[in-house]
């Protein structure tokens, strides 16, 4: 959101700002008693600064104070001429993932109009949008790839254990195996799931390597799932799980698909009891 203050001050040199735009720094409040956080760009009669609050659209503010009426007015006329592309970059960034970065880049592309009338202060604003639009759909797209062998592994093992329910005994080995797979995996995407929202997906710019380390983390839960398997039935680690019944052995699977450190943690425990 935008405001204007209209309050006229005695003309000053242009070398120095006036005294409401030196007022808005770092940690002191504006005239709607918002704390400022953040200036991201000052003129000497224009200051572009970030409030605490925590919807994104309306954190960025604008204040033009002109030494003279004549100035004022031609730097409103600047804004006027940006204002709805300017609102729309806003408005889009609360889905950047790199806040931090667009909004000075936010800030620094109004300063530029502000500061001259030569600029195209639109097509500024539109190269803008689209780089934050472009990031925002690559990111996208690199999570999804990165999901991806979650997800089949996830339709794999729901289709086995389908078929092993309609049409195979689950009485042998294979209905074991498939249980196992279906633990191990079921953890393992949980955790992909959860965990995906605090990834860079910025990081490579090759989108297969997002799907190799979706695939990685989908081979690690189904090793983990493997290894808690073997220590519960060689008695190793919580031998009464065993004992107790099917779920409860494959509660312990899906824990430990679900946590990297789990089977660590309880081999360490088991061989520290050992000794």
């Amino acid at each position: 959101m935008s405001f204007f203050n209209y309050k006229k001050e005695e003309k000053k040199p242009k070398s120095q700002p006036t005294e409401l735009i030196s007022s808005l720094v770092k940690g002191s409040k504006d005239r709607r008693n918002d704390l400022i956080i953040d200036v991201l760009a000052a003129q000497n009669e224009f200051c572009i600064y970030e409030i605490d609050n925590e919807d994104i659209n309306t954190r960025i503010r604008v204040v033009i104070d002109g030494h003279t009426d004549e100035f004022e007015e031609r730097l409103l006329k600047r804004f006027s001429d940006v204002k709805i592309k300017y609102i729309e970059a806003k408005g889009i960034l609360a889905i950047s993932s790199n806040y931090g970065m667009m909004k000075h880049r936010i800030a620094h592309t109004l300063s530029t109009c502000l500061n001259s009338a030569h600029v195209n202060g639109n097509q500024e604003f539109d190269r803008l949008i689209k780089a934050i639009s472009t990031e925002h759909e690559s990111i996208v797209s690199n999570r999804l790839v990165y999901l991806t062998p979650a997800f089949l592994a996830c339709i794999v093992a729901f289709t086995l254990i389908f078929i092993h329910l309609f049409f195979l005994s689950t009485q042998s080995l294979s209905w074991t195996l498939t249980t196992l797979f279906f633990a191990s995996v079921l953890g393992g995407s949980f955790s992909i799931l959860i965990n995906a929202k605090q990834l860079n997906f910025e990081e490579f710019k090759v989108k297969n390597h997002y799907f190799l380390i979706g695939t990685e983390r989908v081979f690690l839960s189904l090793m983990a799932g493997a290894i808690a398997y073997i220590a519960i039935r060689s008695q190793l680690i919580l031998p009464d799980f065993y004992k107790s019944g099917r779920w409860p052995t494959l509660t312990i699977i899906v824990l430990s698909g679900f946590s990297e450190s789990f089977i660590p943690s309880l081999l360490g425990k088991a061989t520290s009891k050992e000794n």
